[in-house]
């Protein structure tokens, strides 16, 4: 992997995306040793992280078909936020020279101790390149 891209994530609540700030988020991959951490962030006022850099398989492994391997990179996303739902991101894409951003929508959690545990976990298939 000789390339990189970025991934910025957007944290919003309500179907207006109202944005979120100071929630919680990881990014992780998963690699020989295991799940290693790539980035911790916290969401600003806009509900917006800054760029988070990832390595990726050359640009031009993502133009081919019938790539060997796959052509992005994948990691896993995790967010939170006090009074909102956990969320969590199997196998985000990031592309080689592009900037992903991904879109995350916590759900407010009722005062009830039993909520406090949710996770909404959300499974991202490989494209069909």
């Amino acid at each position: 992997m000789a390339s990189s891209g970025t991934i910025v994530i957007q944290i919003y609540t309500s179907d207006a995306r109202l944005p979120l700030q100071d929630a919680s988020i990881a990014v992780t991959r998963h690699g020989a040793a295991g799940t290693e951490l790539v980035a911790f962030r916290v969401s600003n006022y806009d509900g917006m992280t800054e760029p988070i850099r990832v390595e990726t398989p050359d640009f031009s492994e993502s133009q081919q078909s019938g790539a060997a391997e796959q052509p992005f990179a994948s990691v896993d996303i995790e967010a939170e936020a006090v009074g909102y739902g956990r969320i969590f991101i199997r196998n985000a894409q990031i592309f080689a020279d592009r900037q992903t951003v991904q879109p995350l929508r916590l759900i407010p959690t009722p005062s009830l101790p039993e909520s406090y545990t949710r996770t909404q976990i959300v499974d991202v298939t490989p494209q069909d390149l």
